[in-house]
């Protein structure tokens, strides 16, 4: 039975490839008992649908009439907005919650940051210990000051190479460099520049902007990058997890519950509408940081915030997508909410 709804539901949602399309239609046109199940669950999903569609209509309607009544027109007119999107809505969505035991302003970050950082060991240059190393070549002197501790020389080397080598290795070691020296803001922006243009050393550099992030005082942006690692990550799954539950206090996952939620605004940074003037040779913003940020509001008209440093393509107003919201406090106070895209 488990089995039959988790088939129908992939099929209902478009996950399945076109070889199990075909054995899907087979089975229906064959199986009668199949074809009854297949029709009951599509009709409690679009009752259900309707059901969504219309709580979150009328939620928004009640806050609009709230808002009339204190004639605020800024408020009013992107309420109405609102309403339109929770219209045209047709799809359900789920929403994950995790209780937080204590706000998350009593959590020092920098003595998270001290309690689990360390530089990450250098894998990038291929220079052995001990061997005698060319230094009239910039990436040997770079990486060699790296191996030394030598840090503030690093940087400055590696800043050089990615101004004519622009990959993973030199963006995310100058990263690691910027930590060491202070220099947080650059090492934020070139661990995001590693977590959005390359497919190597992703789960480190996001380990380390999250790191990085509650030092600088950034909570809720770090807590993104850490539910984004314990859901997705393959390295630092553990570590992420091990922060969110005994440093936040958040509950297991396994104990979350489920509604629906629409956005209700999305912004991405840098706007691609600017143009391609950024300095990257194919034309992307490889060397500005990219985030994501706006609200999320879910059927009892409850809006959360979220953010993302690894942008979802095409997310705009009305869309529906998976989230986890984390929320402040026993009593359930507002949160922010985590897109899983």
């Amino acid at each position: 039975m488990k089995e039959n709804l988790d088939l129908i539901d992939a099929y209902l949602n478009g996950n399945l490839d076109t070889n199990e399309m075909l054995d899907f239609d087979d089975r229906l046109k064959s199986d009668p008992e199949f074809q009854l199940e297949f029709q009951e669950v599509k009709l409690i999903k679009n009752i259900t649908r309707e059901e969504v569609k219309s709580r979150v209509l009328q939620s928004l309607k009640n806050q609009e009439a709230s808002i009339q009544t204190l004639q605020i027109t800024k408020t009013h007119t992107t309420m109405k907005k609102y309403i339109s999107i929770a219209a045209s809505l047709l799809l359900i969505v789920s929403l994950s919650y995790f209780g937080l035991f204590s706000g998350t302003s009593e959590v020092n970050g920098s003595k998270i940051f001290g309690e689990y950082y360390e530089a990450y060991n250098n894998i990038a240059s291929g220079i052995e210990r001990g061997s005698a190393v060319d230094l009239t070549n910039l990436k040997n002197r770079a990486y060699y000051a790296y191996d030394l501790g030598s840090y503030e020389e690093a940087e400055r080397g590696l800043s050089q190479l990615v101004e004519t080598e622009k990959n993973a290795d030199n963006y995310f070691y100058l990263g690691i460099t910027q930590i060491e020296t202070g220099n947080i803001e650059a090492a934020i922006n070139n661990l995001n520049i590693v977590l959005n243009n390359y497919s190597s050393y992703t789960d480190q550099a996001q380990w380390y902007l999250a790191l990085t992030l509650l030092k600088n005082g950034s909570t809720d942006e770090a807590l993104s990058n850490l539910v984004d690692l314990s859901v997705k990550g393959e390295s630092y799954k553990e570590q992420s997890l091990e922060i969110l539950k005994e440093k936040f206090g958040f509950k297991s996952f396994n104990e979350t519950e489920t509604e629906p939620v629409v956005v209700v605004e999305a912004v991405k940074r840098p706007d691609p509408e600017l143009g391609n003037n950024w300095d990257a040779p194919d034309g992307s913003f490889v060397d500005k940081r990219q985030v994501q940020f706006g609200v999320v509001m879910n059927s009892n008209g409850e809006a959360f915030d979220f953010f993302n440093d690894k942008p979802i393509e095409n997310l705009k107003e009305g869309d529906v997508i998976q989230c986890i919201v984390l929320t402040r406090g026993k009593k359930g106070k507002k949160g922010y909410a985590f897109l899983l895209g």
